[in-house]
């Protein structure tokens, strides 16, 4: 669960846009004694994501504080379908991002929500995440684009509501800023972002 925790946290930090003034950890189980160590680690995570050097478990609260960000945690119901779970919302200005993750079994963690979309990630390596309006073509130049950048996909997830999707693309190596710049010139695409889930 810290694992994970600390990739919902960097992952949330990398897809989100303007500075982030507040970071609240969402832990879904019933081991109340689970909650503060989840929170260090998911901080940690999320100021790795904002580029934070040399943050730890042992200096995240305290790295963030510094920063002017406010701490919040919260225990709850896991997300359905799941026993446990581990959420973050990061609040930069009026906007917010909220990334969740799920521990299957004992060991397993994968990220099943970004902003409300449901998602199925295997945390690790990177990944292109993608806003565009859900019409048809956009999976197609999406596909072309990265080919030709000679960029090899290894999984392509869609999830869809309120006529806009959401795309993780798990690439085997890091796209450079050409390609990143390129998709987002494409048509129908409102977003583009990087995020590489373990460093």
């Amino acid at each position: 669960m810290l694992d994970l925790g600390r990739v919902v946290g960097r992952l949330a930090a990398q897809v989100s846009r303007g500075r982030v003034e507040g970071i609240e950890v969402l832990y879904g189980g019933t081991d109340e004694e689970a909650l503060k160590p989840l929170t260090l680690a998911t901080v940690e995570g999320a100021l790795a994501g904002m580029g934070v050097e040399q943050v730890s478990m042992v200096n995240a609260l305290s790295v963030a504080e510094q920063r002017g960000i406010k701490l919040s945690r919260k225990i709850s119901s896991p997300e359905t379908g799941f026993e446990k779970t581990v959420g973050v919302s990061l609040r930069a200005g009026d906007k917010k991002t909220q990334v969740s993750g799920a521990l299957f079994g004992d060991r397993v963690g994968r990220v099943i929500l970004i902003d409300g979309f449901a998602v199925d990630i295997t945390p690790e390596g990177y990944v292109i995440v993608l806003r565009n309006r859900d019409v048809p073509g956009v999976i197609g130049r999406v596909g072309t684009a990265i080919g030709e950048a000679k960029v090899n996909i290894g999984s392509y997830h869609v999830s869809r509501k309120n006529q806009e999707a959401l795309a993780v693309i798990a690439v085997d190596q890091a796209p450079d800023a050409g390609l990143l710049e390129k998709l987002a010139t494409l048509p129908d695409i409102i977003e583009v972002r990087l995020a590489t889930l373990r460093p």
